[in-house]
């Protein structure tokens, strides 16, 4: 089950002294999908406590940007820290959809990115749990080559990703992009299945078995050395 909150605290307090609806749900269509939100609605209420607990155990050693993108990756610094055993934790940072005045918006945006990915980075250094998470970053969509009337590019296809940790092997993996030998629709033909990146971090972030990867990810991707060592998360 995934939860989402922008804060721990907000979160708490949103669901603090209501109890779970136990109520059975009638037996048609509509009551099945109205058990899954009860039980959603009762463990929601459940590990706000669970949540705010580990939050309040730790402080956050690093100072952060004043920015949206640097407050998720602050909670969830601070949510390790106290010991919360979430394996996997989702931030955002929107505005990467240029469609016109890329230039600025894109020297912008990755500046917010790098500040709180920095701040983040030093914050689990100083906790001393840098080598226990790593950073995926991954787009809904990649850019076109050209650039159109508006000084910008429109949805494309395939796009880099940055992995970030104490643990990465750190450098480019890959050859660029070829700008020339482009799709029917004049779009970058994608280098490594994204898949390939998810199978390897199971397998030498989270140490899972081979034969499990290939049953989530349906098939087998083969894995990159992208790592210097599995963390066993």
């Amino acid at each position: 089950l995934a939860v989402s909150f922008d804060n721990p605290d907000a979160f708490y307090t949103l669901v603090n002294g209501i109890s779970a609806d136990n109520d059975p749900p009638p037996a048609t269509i509509a009551g099945e999908e109205l058990k899954f939100l009860k039980e959603v609605a009762a463990l929601s209420v459940q590990y706000a406590a669970v949540i705010k607990e580990k939050a309040d155990l730790q402080t956050n050693k690093a100072t952060y940007p004043s920015t949206t993108f640097a407050s998720q990756l602050k909670i969830i610094a601070d949510l390790i820290a106290g010991g919360l055993t979430t394996p996997v934790y989702l931030t955002t940072l929107d505005g990467f959809d240029t469609h016109s005045g890329q230039l600025v918006q894109q020297d912008k945006l990755l500046g917010y990115f790098s500040n709180a990915v920095s701040a983040f980075q030093q914050d689990l250094e100083l906790f001393g749990i840098a080598d226990k998470v790593v950073l995926l970053t991954f787009s809904e969509f990649g850019r076109r080559v050209n650039e159109n009337g508006s000084q910008g590019t429109d949805h494309g296809t395939a796009a880099p990703m940055f992995l970030i940790g104490k643990n990465t092997q750190g450098g480019i993996f890959g050859a660029n992009p070829n700008l020339t030998d482009l799709d029917s629709n004049g779009d970058i033909k994608f280098a490594n299945d994204f898949r390939s990146i998810y199978a390897t971090i199971l397998k030498d972030h989270f140490g899972m078995p081979v034969a499990e990867i290939d049953q989530i990810l349906i098939k087998h991707f083969e894995t990159y050395p992208l790592l210097n060592s599995t963390t066993e998360v």
